[in-house]
């Protein structure tokens, strides 16, 4: 397989192969946040290009535990309305509404101190908002398992490659060549 980056986005673990990381960087100026398609969260300006800011948690996980760590700080998400939950104590990123809408703006204002991984494939380009970078790993195939029959429940399987262990946490290693599909 090769070296992947592997990064947090709240309590989830994702990999992308490293010949695909172009750069990252937290400084990109905000364009516009008109209606996209779900998995994207607008366009952000990089080196004069305009590049379409990939959002995994509406792309992927269907449900996601409301501490937005590192985009939205806690005493911020304490002061906001609550948001619905279902009964696992999560909420349906799909149910947000008003609530949502705050969470949206307070990540746009927050853009230029979101940490960015800029990617580069054959069919394009485009960004994605992280949390935190965890560290670079070589991966073999031998390394690589199925995506567990529990998280494909709340995803969708076929956007990525398989899953390795870091020790306790499993890391979803992404297929950028579906990114935008």
């Amino acid at each position: 397989m090769g070296n992947i980056l592997v990064f947090k986005i709240g309590a989830n673990c994702f990999g992308i192969e490293t010949a695909y990381v172009k750069s990252i960087t937290k400084n990109l100026g905000w364009i516009s946040d008109e209606p996209f398609p779900d998995f994207a969260s607008g366009l952000v300006e990089y080196n004069g290009r305009k590049m379409l800011v990939i959002d995994l948690e509406k792309k992927f996980i269907h449900k996601i535990n409301v501490a937005l760590k590192g985009t939205i700080s806690s005493e911020n998400l304490l002061k906001s309305p609550q948001p619905p939950f279902d009964k696992g104590g999560f909420y349906d990123s799909r149910l947000l509404g008003k609530w949502g809408e705050e969470v949206r703006n307070k990540r746009v204002e927050e853009c230029h101190q979101i940490e960015f991984i800029v990617v580069s494939f054959k069919d394009g380009e485009c960004v994605i908002p992280i949390d935190e970078i965890v560290d670079i790993f070589q991966v073999t195939e031998k390394d690589i398992m199925s995506i567990p029959a529990f998280a494909v429940r709340h995803m969708f399987k076929n956007f990525y490659k398989g899953v390795f262990a870091i020790g306790d946490k499993l890391v979803l290693i992404l297929d950028v060549s579906k990114l935008l599909n």
